[in-house]
């Protein structure tokens, strides 16, 4: 959770299904999560800043659900959430993942188009469209470089951008305008990815730390 730029982490007093719901659904998923509390996944670092979450499950951000400020809780009680996937093909319309590498600041990008994960053609790949990118996905965006060639290794699947004209202003990778849709003469060997340096972050965005996948 990373409120004012900041890292850190949410207590599981009261965390259940209907939290990770709207965690799961913020995440780009189709909403269906399972809750963990402490000790599921290792232990985090840094500050706990919600205590005692209440969501009623349809919010579309966790800052967006009732809770406090915590003074008392410990890493061990850590909250963690299982996102369902369904085979990966539930996913909402443009949300973005980063794949091809152990970390959660770099990677070859994927988007959801009509419930399937897919990746971008490089063509006309810059550090604008990769601005897009990590600030959808809550980063600092004046840090984001793009990478091109598939430099972050090639994808499978379907191939669903090509030649994106971003400005670099807006909030989601589908409001940048487009040349050539096709992308038939694209391969993965042309898969687009960023890096995006985790400096700071966006007030409320989420990520996840620690699991078996992103």
């Amino acid at each position: 959770f990373f409120p004012s730029g900041t890292g850190g982490m949410v207590c599981d007093n009261g965390w259940n299904d209907k939290d990770a719901q709207v965690v799961c659904r913020q995440l780009g998923f189709s909403g269906q999560g399972v809750a963990t509390g402490g000790l599921f996944f290792p232990s985090g670092t840094g500050m706990i800043f919600l205590d005692g979450v209440s969501c009623g499950g349809n919010e579309s951000k966790l800052v967006d659900c009732l809770s406090y400020q915590d003074n008392y809780c410990q890493h061990n009680s850590d909250a963690g959430v299982i996102c369902q996937t369904q085979n990966d093909s539930v996913c909402l319309d443009g949300a973005l993942r980063l794949a091809g590498t152990t970390g959660n600041i770099m990677g070859r990008v994927k988007i959801c188009i009509n419930n399937q994960w897919g990746t971008i053609c490089d063509n006309g790949w810059d550090n604008s469209e990769a601005k897009v990118v990590c600030r959808q996905l809550g980063f600092n965006n004046s840090y984001a470089v793009a990478v091109t060639q598939a430099g972050f290794g090639a994808g499978s699947g379907r191939i669903y951008l090509n030649n994106l004209f971003c400005t670099g202003s807006e909030s989601s990778l589908l409001e940048c305008p487009r040349g050539d849709p096709g992308v038939k003469y694209c391969s993965h060997r042309n898969d687009a990815g960023v890096i995006c340096i985790a400096q700071e972050c966006t007030n409320g965005t989420l990520r996840l730390a620690d699991g078996m996948d992103q």
